[in-house]
């Protein structure tokens, strides 16, 4: 799962801050990277990261910084300590509630905004992994596998992997039957086989067909099955959001 992948799979070009210089010399201060993880999983958050990352230090950050699949578990979190030194960095999630009754992609969003938020500064620049940001004025670009040519994204994209991961390993604790610690919420087949036995628990993601294909056979959590037809859309809802403390749907009773 950890197991990094060839630089030379691709024509990518390499990891770079060249659009963090561009940007710089057009005035630009606080140039900010955005990523997402978990958009896939049956069950857990999904959780973006946002990093702005000192120009001056690029030799430090080729040396550490990829595309956090890109990275074993070692190495990210090595590289997620250096940027939490050196580094301005922050995260943002949105529960399985919340990507149940807004749709997934509303969801991430929803969890940039809130990274934003939690940033120290305003950032005055956003690049983010191939889709930009509704509901905000800040310029943008949006930059295809931005994770893996942009320090940045890259730098973002490890910060909210370690901050899932360590969620996951969290919840697993509550949750040790469905193996979170390892699948950290994929659908795997010993993931897929646990919800068969054991029916899907409140951090499952219900607006996914199998988790609620089995809820239904269990007879179980019927209200998270029975989501509105048409989705809020949250698109416009303004940077400053609450913060995250006490959001729902993580340590509910099963």
């Amino acid at each position: 799962m950890d197991k990094p992948q060839s630089f030379h799979e691709s024509s990518q070009p390499p990891i770079s801050m060249d659009e963090e210089k561009r940007l710089k010399s057009l005035g630009y201060k606080l140039i900010t990277g955005i990523d997402e993880v978990g958009r896939g999983p049956l069950a857990g958050p999904v959780v973006a990261g946002a990093a702005i990352v000192p120009i001056m230090m690029e030799d430090k950050w080729l040396k550490i910084i990829r595309d956090s699949k890109q990275l074993t578990s070692k190495k990210r979190a090595v590289a997620a300590d250096e940027l939490r030194k050196s580094a301005i960095v922050a995260t943002g999630q949105s529960t399985p509630k919340e990507i149940d009754n807004y749709g997934i992609v509303s969801a991430v969003n929803l969890a940039i905004k809130r990274a934003l938020v939690d940033l120290d500064v305003d950032p005055d620049y956003l690049l983010l992994d191939a889709f930009k940001l509704p509901g905000t004025n800040l310029p943008q670009k949006a930059i295809i596998r931005g994770d893996s040519s942009c320090i940045s994204i890259g730098s973002a994209s490890i910060v909210a992997k370690v901050a899932r991961d360590a969620l996951m390993d969290e919840l697993h604790e509550c949750f040790p039957e469905y193996g979170f610690n390892s699948n950290k919420g994929y659908g795997t087949k010993s993931h897929i086989n646990a919800i068969k036995t054991f029916g899907p628990c409140s951090i499952h993601r219900f607006s996914f067909k199998p988790v609620r294909e089995i809820a239904k056979d269990h007879n179980i959590f019927l209200d998270r099955i029975d989501m509105p037809l048409t989705k809020k859309d949250i698109s416009s809802t303004p940077l400053k959001l609450h913060t995250q403390e006490n959001l729902p749907g993580f340590y509910e009773n099963k």
